[in-house]
């Protein structure tokens, strides 16, 4: 293990500042003491640079008896800030946009940065999932890890590190930072040698995290009141559907109690339960429960309890806990490398899982405003996965339904259903862009007819029809399926790989057809997310010269970007975000984007720009 020092005075920080300064790269990490996004308190920072076997720990707010008086924490990030701001001088880190949140709150900027979770994932997206002694382990085959898995251990009750002694705390942080740093130079040396890896992680997935950064920090306003009330309401709800429950049943029982239902559902001579858990005991799931649900009314009240109770639960009462009581507004955090796909995911709260519509008519998107005076505006990419796939096939009928502007999925809709095209409603159209995917994505004639509740013949049937009709499509995947199998590997139109696994024992239907699904899925789907990286990086770019008044993008899933912009400013800035977005990429058919208006999130209206 190396050495590391502790910096207690200015006249340390003067010397390790200026070695750090000479080797125009170092790694480092910042502990805090909180988790929120405008209120952590700097515990300490750790560095390590590679000119010597040296790292350092510089405490700021440690608090115990006995602590070594520390440097003053603004005095100090007054002297790091041009070190940290300077754009000659690599910053190595792991999960750096943290890092970035927590020193936008003293007004640092960190440039020149790499990490090296992102750099994990674009050279292999199937080892993006590990902490630091997974990647150690994976890159560092002959590094001593144990030390470095059991030396917090002693510690592991304590809230934060401002309780733990500077000696313990330094030794374990040093080693961290020197970990990151050694990772860094060997994939590094791995990226550099593929041209275009490197250009995924320096032009696409590098600026990504600041651009991630921004949007974190600038949050979405929440209305809480409206979402108070809603879960006010289903709370009466329950406590009526539960009264009724007992009324039918003529016991009291726990609703949200697997084995108090089952026990209540056993003596019920109308319902006979079958399907069996891996325990062995009677499954009451939703799906065994809703497929009995006409036999007895008891059923129809546990399921619409179950679902009321998960809507509350898991998205009101959650998203009303999530708001920050600095700005009011819920600060999701986005996932950058946890997809095979290369797109991206969000925690706390999971934004791109929050239902659009559910049939208790709330509609928790309406819960997402905007501030007053302004507007949300959602740019959405128009059909970009059947554009990508019309682009990688070419084929002629797909290439002209986009060039004569035809929904793709209405078409699909009007034949499946019989009708004619302007017959078709917004459920409808859901069901054929299920079906156009399914199809593109390699669905089985079984799996389709379950999926539609229809019978095989008839998922055969319509299978023909779509390729017979999208001939080039049906040759396109065979040739990606079979490209993958003699390669190894498929790529995205940017280059960024996914390493196919051949299992020869399973050289069966089965087996190839999962193949054939993951590699057309990558392909398009990475591609996709490619596209919206980097129409985000043009815009983010573009709106470092604008008041956040007047514009900040403040959310993003699946194919879709979301504005919150000044009522005075909409016009303006709607045709430069469209424009951006369109010409992100150069595919034939070219990409489309819609643009919606609204005060809410759920409440926007399509306009023709």
């Amino acid at each position: 293990m190396k050495k590391f020092h502790l910096i207690l005075d200015y006249k340390m920080l003067s010397f390790w500042l200026e070695k750090i300064k000479k080797n125009s790269i170092f790694a480092f990490r910042l502990t805090t003491n909180s988790m929120d996004i405008f209120s952590n308190e700097i515990i300490g920072i750790s560095f390590s640079t590679i000119l010597d076997d040296t790292a350092v720990y510089l405490p700021l707010a440690h608090d115990y008896k006995g602590v070594p008086k520390q440097l003053d924490t603004n005095f100090v990030l007054k002297h790091l800030k041009p070190l940290f701001e300077n754009v000659k001088i690599y910053k190595i880190g792991q999960n750096i946009k943290e890092q970035i949140l927590i020193l936008k709150n003293y007004n640092i900027e960190i440039n020149n940065i790499f990490d090296i979770n992102i750099e994990s994932y674009v050279l292999n997206n199937l080892l993006s999932k590990c902490d630091l002694v997974g990647l150690s382990r994976i890159w560092l085959k002959t590094y001593e890890i144990n030390y470095f898995e059991n030396i917090f251990n002693k510690f592991k009750n304590q809230n934060n590190f401002s309780k733990v002694p500077l000696d313990i705390t330094a030794s374990y942080l040093c080693e961290n930072v020197n970990i990151i740093l050694m990772l860094h130079l060997i994939m590094w040396n791995k990226i550099k040698k593929d041209l275009q890896l490197k250009k995924i992680l320096t032009k696409i997935e590098i600026p990504m995290i600041k651009v991630l950064a921004c949007i974190e920090r600038n949050g979405v306003f929440i209305d809480q009141k409206f979402l108070l009330e809603k879960s006010r309401l289903i709370n009466i709800n329950l406590n009526n559907l539960k009264l009724q429950a007992h009324k039918i049943s003529g016991n009291e029982f726990n609703l949200s109690s697997p084995k108090q239902i089952r026990d209540i559902l056993y003596n019920i001579k109308e319902i006979d339960i079958t399907r069996k858990t891996p325990r062995g005991n009677l499954s009451t799931s939703y799906e065994v429960l809703s497929k009995l649900k006409s036999n007895h009314p008891l059923l129809k009240i546990i399921l619409e309890y179950r679902s009321l109770l998960k809507l509350k639960s898991a998205y009101i009462d959650k998203l009303i806990s999530m708001i920050n009581h600095t700005s009011y507004r819920i600060h999701t955090s986005y996932q950058q490398s946890l997809t095979v796909t290369g797109r991206l995911s969000s925690v706390s709260p999971n934004i791109q899982n929050i239902p659009l519509e559910n049939h208790y008519d709330i509609f928790i998107r309406k819960a997402f405003i905007a501030k007053k005076f302004s507007k949300i505006i959602s740019a959405d990419y128009s059909q970009i996965e059947l554009r990508i796939i019309a682009h990688l096939s070419q084929d002629q009928n797909l290439l002209s339904a986009f060039n004569n502007k035809e929904d793709i999925h209405y078409s699909t809709a009007a034949e499946f259903f019989d009708l004619p095209i302007d017959k078709i409603n917004s459920k409808q159209r859901r069901i054929a862009k299920t079906i156009n995917f399914s199809l593109i994505y390699g669905i089985s004639p079984f799996g389709l007819a379950y999926k539609l509740n229809i019978n095989i013949k008839q998922a055969k049937e319509y299978i023909d029809i779509f390729f017979n009709r999208y001939p080039r499509v049906l040759e396109y995947i065979r040739s990606t399926y079979q490209s993958a199998m003699d390669k190894g590997y498929i790529k995205t139109l940017e280059g960024r790989k996914l390493y196919i696994y051949k299992n020869k024992k399973l050289g069966n239907l089965m087996h190839n057809k999962s193949i054939e699904r993951t590699a057309i899925n990558f392909q398009v789907q990475g591609t996709a997310a490619e596209i919206i990286k980097k129409s985000m990086i043009h815009i983010d770019s573009w709106l470092k010269n604008k008041d956040k008044h007047e514009i900040k993008m403040i959310m993003q899933l699946h194919d879709e970007l979301v504005f919150e912009i000044h009522d005075n400013y909409i016009e303006r800035y709607i045709k430069k975000i469209k424009f951006f977005m369109e010409h992100s990429a150069n595919l034939y058919p070219p990409l489309l984007v819609r643009i919606s208006i609204g005060l809410n999130w759920h409440d926007i209206h399509l306009q023709n720009i």
